[in-house]
């Protein structure tokens, strides 16, 4: 039963872990994206 307690626990964390990863590059791109196109502005120019 240990084995199956410390299979959740891994589960458990990578799941916290992979939604902490997805909701900070869900609130970054908008800073990338402005100055992705600053750059391509400035490329243009």
């Amino acid at each position: 039963m240990g084995s199956r307690q410390s299979v959740l626990v891994i589960l458990s964390l990578a799941v916290l872990i992979g939604g902490v990863v997805f909701l900070s590059r869900a609130v970054e791109p908008p800073r990338q994206t402005e100055v992705d196109v600053l750059d391509n502005s400035d490329f243009q120019r």
